[in-house]
């Protein structure tokens, strides 16, 4: 009989879907909402973006621990490194049909050394209401900045982030050079 049991139970978990048991990982972040809530008022994609890079900038603080790389935890823990900020904004873009290129590259800090290699740095380029033309949005820079692991808050907004006219700075280099600005 304790054999027939076991069969029993080896058939029944052979058949089990245990996708159930990670369900705590889904993302419970609803950014349509967060972003319908941040851009309201504003019909064009320029002040769409311009509003969720001043929340973001006014909200969100570097993580000195460098821990925090993705947008579900920035946005749960309110502080988060490049890539965190980078995700955070495109997640809440994607909602308001707001296209966004995340670029990866290195920037020229302000106690950069000659000589010395770059820090690796995460941004975004997002096209705004004139179609194929990209703007540089970095709203890591924007909120802040570290000095000797202790973050300052600044919120720069006009920290050459969603600058006009919109281009290239001289302090960010990304890999990819094919992108219009």
């Amino acid at each position: 009989m304790h054999m027939k049991n076991t069969i029993k139970l080896i058939i029944f978990l052979l058949f089990c879907d245990f996708t159930l048991l990670s369900a705590e990982k889904l993302p419970t972040v609803d950014y349509k909402s967060i972003a319908a809530e941040i851009t309201k008022g504003c019909s064009k994609k320029n002040d769409q973006a311009r509003a969720i890079y001043r929340y973001l900038i006014q909200n969100i603080a570097y993580d000195t621990d460098y821990k925090i790389r993705d947008a579900d935890e920035c946005w749960k823990q309110k502080k988060g490194v490049c890539q965190a900020f980078a995700d955070l904004f495109i997640k809440l873009c994607e909602p308001l049909n707001i296209k966004c290129i995340l670029v990866t590259g290195f920037a020229k800090t302000y106690d950069h050394i000659p000589g010395t290699p770059f820090e690796r740095h995460a941004y975004v380029l997002v096209e705004g209401d004139k179609p194929n033309r990209y703007f540089f949005v970095d709203a890591t820079w924007g909120s802040g900045t570290v000095n000797n692991g202790t973050f300052a808050c600044s919120m720069m907004i006009c920290h050459g982030s969603i600058p006009h006219p919109y281009g290239w700075h001289s302090h960010i280099f990304p890999m990819k050079k094919n992108i219009k600005c």
